[in-house]
Order: structure tokens, then C-alpha cells, then sequence
């Protein structure tokens, strides 16, 4: 059985909005003068791009599973595997790029980023139950979906911390 019509809709609509992040991020920072914290908003840009470019994979890449005649547990276990891996290797990224600016006191929404790193964590570990199978087969399309939603929630968050960014350091 292949993903329903729904499903695949949703997941271009998902894909779609993060490539619109992830052109929105560029255009910001191409397009701004970084002065006062040259160093965080080009880590804001990197990550955003990053995190926008990881939304689309994780759209993309159950629409590919099924392509290739995937059953639907099958697509949502190993999407939900694979998105993982490679969240959890963007994850590690993020943070060695971020713990120096928070040593330095460069960033002071000290509170917002353990809000993203909670959200970030919730969707690793969301994504691992899903590819263990300790859900049922019927709920790993809306595990994988409110995980999907969540990290398009983390990239609306990020462009908006980068615009604020921007904007105050003019």
C-alpha cells in the first residue's frame, strides 16, 4: 500500500515551505549588513539554511521510499530512521557552533535556545520511537508528520530570531 494522496500532498506542501525558508534565510543574509554581531548572524544564516535544507530531506524523503514500492510501515520506519541519523548529525553540528557564542555572551535569549534544543531533542527522539517500531503502524505517519510540523516550527523560529537580528543591529 502506498502513502495516500493526503499524505503526499502534505509532504510537498512541507517541502515546499521549507525551501521558501531556506530562500528567505539567503536573501537576509546576502542582503544585510552584518556589524555589531557579525559572528551570530552569520551562524544564524548557516544554521538556518541548514535547518530549512533538513526540513526539505525530511519532506522529501519518504515521498522517495514509496517511489521505489515501500510498504507504509516500511516507508515511516526507515524515513523516520534515516531523518534521525542525519538530525541528530545536524544537531551535533548546531550546537559546536552555538556553545561558543553562548560562552562569550554573544546570544542572550538564554531561555529560547533551551526551548529550541527541548523541541529539537522531542523531535530526535519522536523520530527514534517511529523507526524502533514502538509505535503502531497507524500512528507513524502523524509522529512523523508533528515532527515534521515541529521542525518547520524550529526554522520559523530561527528566521525570526536572524530578522530580529538583522534588524536590531542596524
Amino acid at each position: 500500500m502506498a502513502l495516500s494522496a493526503e499524505q503526499t500532498e502534505l509532504l510537498q506542501t512541507l517541502a515546499q515551505i521549507a525551501v521558501s525558508f531556506a530562500g528567505f534565510a539567503g536573501v537576509v543574509g546576502a542582503f544585510s549588513r552584518f556589524s555589531a554581531h557579525a559572528r551570530v548572524n552569520a551562524f544564524r544564516v548557516r544554521g538556518m539554511v541548514a535547518l530549512a535544507l533538513f526540513a526539505l530531506v525530511a519532506a522529501l524523503v519518504p515521498l522517495a521510499i514509496a517511489a521505489f514500492g515501500a510498504g507504509v510501515e516500511t516507508t515511516w520506519r526507515t524515513s523516520s530512521g534515516f531523518v534521525a541519523a542525519i538530525g541528530a548529525l545536524l544537531f551535533a553540528s548546531l550546537m559546536r557552533g552555538v556553545l561558543p557564542l553562548l560562552r562569550e555572551g554573544l546570544l542572550h535569549t538564554q531561555w529560547l535556545n533551551v526551548l529550541w534544543y527541548t523541541l529539537a531533542t522531542l523531535i530526535l527522539v519522536a523520530l527514534c520511537t517511529v523507526a524502533a517500531g514502538l509505535v503502531a503502524a497507524t500512528a507513524a505517519w502523524g509522529i512523523y508528520g508533528a515532527s515534521l510540523s515541529l521542525l518547520l516550527v524550529l526554522c520559523a523560529y530561527n528566521f525570526l530570531m536572524l530578522v530580529l537580528s538583522i534588524r536590531f543591529d542596524d
